[in-house]
């Protein structure tokens, strides 16, 4: 089994790097951003991944701006999933499945509901 070398220390300069490729790969192969292909090109595990992404880790000093750029392109991935079904998607439930399972979606927010108002409605 591989070691993982942790994010903390790595130099920002090659986690941007790696975000990059995660990026360029997505538009290549015209597929959505994904938080396994930020995980891939990090040359990281997904739960391992997860891990930096949770809000209860809270890094110190220069992994601070590593995993926030991280955390950054993860919110990006989520985006690009969502964008991806909404515009190109052949299946919607595949779309919310994913992101149920690895975006923190789910069926309860916990908070206050509010109505939600697309807009241009009328043109559908």
């Amino acid at each position: 089994m591989k070691t993982e070398k942790p994010l903390e220390r790595r130099s920002l300069a090659a986690v941007k790097e790696a975000i990059a490729r995660a990026e360029e790969y997505a538009a290549t192969h015209k597929v959505p951003l994904t938080v396994e292909r930020l995980a891939a090109e990090l040359d990281v595990g997904v739960t391992t991944l997860r891990r930096y992404l949770d809000d209860g880790y809270k890094p110190q000093g220069r992994a601070r701006a590593v995993v926030e750029a991280v955390r950054a392109a993860a919110g990006q991935a989520t985006a690009s999933v969502m964008e991806y079904a909404l515009t190109r998607g052949s299946s919607a439930n595949m779309h919310m499945m994913y992101l149920r399972q690895y975006a923190g979606y789910g069926e309860e927010t916990g908070g206050k509901s509010e109505p939600i108002v697309f807009e241009g409605e009328q043109e559908i």
